[in-house]
């Protein structure tokens, strides 16, 4: 229904709409129905032109890429972080800021699998260990 709705409408006019009911739906406390909504909104918007429509179907991926992270729901974070990865290469100039923010979620994904040889988090946390061993050397030492 949600699909057929949005083909009558101009894409502007769906941008704001769309980006208004993620704005409305990233408060809601039921992970699965915002999982489930963002789903919907990435069908809907799956395979159309429109730079604006674009957008929010990346804004869609990202919170449900959030939603499954507290889920827990490493595969299926893995897949949507694949599909923006490959939305952002497509056109990396203008959609860097997407970049950026799918690496952030890929680096919380990994930090939370204690996943370190994959991004970049290995050697800061690889600093604070070597911080703690010293501290508790020092400790030891008095």
């Amino acid at each position: 229904m949600l699909c057929a709705q949005l083909r009558s409408i101009r894409d502007n006019d769906k941008a704001k709409g769309v980006k208004d009911m993620l704005d409305t739906i990233k408060n809601c406390p039921d992970l699965s129905f915002r999982k489930q909504f963002c789903r919907s909104i990435m069908n809907a918007l799956d395979g159309t032109t429109s730079t604006t429509l674009l957008a929010e179907w990346a804004r869609a991926s990202k919170l449900l890429a959030a939603n499954l992270l507290e889920l827990q729901d490493w595969s299926a974070v893995a897949k949507v972080i694949k599909a923006l990865k490959d939305y952002c290469n497509a056109d990396l100039g203008r959609r860097a800021n997407h970049m950026v923010e799918t690496y952030t979620i890929e680096i919380q994904m990994y930090a939370a699998l204690e996943n370190f040889k994959k991004t970049a988090v290995r050697t800061v946390v690889r600093g604070q260990r070597e911080r703690e061993r010293e501290r508790e050397r020092e400790n030891e030492r008095e």
